[in-house]
């Protein structure tokens, strides 16, 4: 039975837009035809997974900002008061945006068309009768008036990686107008290691911001391929892809001749990215190569199954007759989230094969330091008493002996007799070099976790390349690196296959709390 104009009408006044659209909204192809709208597999995955707050980081040309368009259009014609803003960062952004909204209304039938009360190039009053309006405002991030004055229900701000400091005011300023129920969309391709957007995805990732991430790569625009009868030879990370995400031959062709645009594999990826680490271009020197983290890459997948809350990745159980490390970078409570004032460091405790260096289990949240220690305690008895290193620099407030407590004993010593590795600018370059060597040495290690892969690409020199500090880029983190450092130690390997002394138990009463870890 096909809707009527009535039930599509009501349908959409109470949110359910997609048959309304599907119905009535006209876009223009590349012919200049008035075609109907119908969303591309990207943006219907997108609409099935939205929240009321969105950061999408996506290839070029995937249409999200028409789409987007359309919808909060939609919105406004069937919810009067709704104030709803477009944010472009430049003039001939903003009026593209606007001829293809009003191109939207003037192709609805006249019978459902509501009259506009507006005149100018840059608005759309939409007029419901007995003085109610809906408004669509579109303008650019560079005037510090725009979206001022008035709450806003809507907002989509478009190509957002490339707003400089007083685009992003602006953006600030309007998202703190918008009113519980309100919607608002970031999006954009791409624009290096810097900048509030980027800031904003990583930390979205970690949910941390209340915004809510969604990545597209490339190969979900199915016109993003080239079909033609001869046959290629894929090379090893074309053979990757392939397997990993069940590209097609023309999808691979495709790619060959796009990278073939560009002056280097980071352009391509910034522009038409495969996963959201490759997207962001550093600045400043990488310390990890793209080379090295393609071949850490083989081994990354999705965990088997999660724990407490989703902070707990597991990968693979414990086998007889093998040894494990747990490895540990405890928080240091330096940085602050300044709108929930809550710490933004993570604890992370990950567990490695000690032979095949595979990981196991990741543990990362922002946790206390009580939970901490209860979680890792359920780890030590489930890997049967592992060897468990601890970065020493944080942990020296009682760390250890609420460790032991807990009946952790088979502690980590470092060469100098004490618990702990010390990361200084004396070890932190031995560690960096001894991962990197592993990661050269073909099946030598086994990386799980895609924030691990995600921080090695986003780990740099903070100085002159190959010269002094090195740490996370501005909004990322380094954490569960420099515990997958610890691991891969030498030192920390031959002491996994040791057994811990009496000693190290220093008669501490073990409690009988428990926690389920799934």
């Amino acid at each position: 039975m096909t809707d009527t104009l009535e039930d599509l009408s009501r349908r959409a006044a109470a949110g359910d837009t997609q048959p309304f659209t599907e119905a009535f909204i006209r876009l223009q192809d590349k012919e200049g035809k008035l075609v109907p709208y119908r969303p591309k597999p990207a943006q219907a995955h997108y609409m099935a997974n939205r929240s009321e707050a969105d950061i999408i980081l996506k290839a070029a040309q995937m249409g999200f900002t028409t789409m987007l368009q359309i919808e909060f259009f939609v919105d406004a014609m069937f919810i009067p008061g709704l104030e709803v803003l477009y944010a472009a960062q430049r003039d001939d952004s903003a009026k593209r945006l606007f001829e293809i909204t009003t191109r939207m209304y003037r192709a609805l039938p006249e019978g459902i068309r509501p009259p506009n009360l507006s005149e100018t190039t840059h608005n759309l009053k939409l007029d419901f009768g007995q003085g109610r309006t809906s408004t669509i405002e579109i303008g650019t991030t560079a005037s510090k008036s725009f979206g001022r004055g008035r709450p806003v229900h809507r907002a989509l701000f478009t190509e957002a990686a490339f707003y400089e400091g007083n685009e992003e005011n602006t953006m600030a300023g309007i998202v703190a107008r918008i009113p519980h129920g309100g919607r608002y969309v970031v999006e954009s391709t791409a624009n290096g290691q810097a900048g509030k957007y980027y800031r904003d995805y990583i930390q979205a990732e970690s949910g941390l911001n209340g915004l809510k991430d969604h990545f597209y790569a490339w190969w979900w625009d199915t016109e993003y391929s080239i079909d033609t009868p001869e046959r290629i030879s894929y090379t090893k990370d074309e053979q990757s892809l392939v397997e990993q995400h069940g590209l097609s031959m023309a999808q691979i062709k495709w790619r060959r001749w796009q990278i073939g645009h560009y002056d280097s594999m980071e352009f391509f990826q910034q522009e038409f990215p495969e996963s959201p680490e490759l997207a962001f271009m550093a600045v400043g020197d990488n310390v990890f190569s793209r080379e090295l983290i393609d071949k850490a890459r083989s081994g990354v997948r999705d965990p088997e199954k999660e724990g407490l809350g989703g902070d707990l990745r597991y990968w693979k159980g414990r086998e007889v007759g093998r040894n494990y490390i747990i490895s540990i970078d405890q928080a240091s409570g330096n940085q602050v989230d300044t709108l929930r004032n809550n710490p933004i460091d993570f604890q992370v405790a990950t567990v490695w094969d000690a032979t095949s260096l595979e990981q196991c289990a990741t543990l990362r949240g922002r946790i206390s330091q009580q939970d901490l220690t209860e979680y890792v305690k359920e780890l030590y008895k489930f890997y049967k008493e592992p060897l468990v290193v601890v970065e020493r620099n944080h942990a020296q407030y009682g760390f250890f002996d609420l460790l032991r407590t807990q009946g952790v004993y088979n502690l980590y010593v470092h060469n100098d007799g004490k618990f702990g590795f010390p990361t200084n600018m004396a070890t932190k370059p031995l560690l960096i070099e001894n991962f990197a060597q592993v990661l050269r040495t073909d099946g030598a290690c086994d990386i799980k976790s895609k924030n691990l892969l995600f921080e090695m690409a986003n780990f740099r020199w903070l100085g002159r390349k190959g010269m002094g500090a090195t740490g996370a880029s501005p909004g990322s983190h380094d954490d569960e690196l420099i515990t997958a450092m610890f691991a891969f130690w030498g030192e920390v390997r031959t002491q996994a296959y040791s057994s811990y002394t009496s000693a190290q138990t220093d008669g501490k009463r073990i409690p009988k709390k428990k926690v389920k870890l799934w």
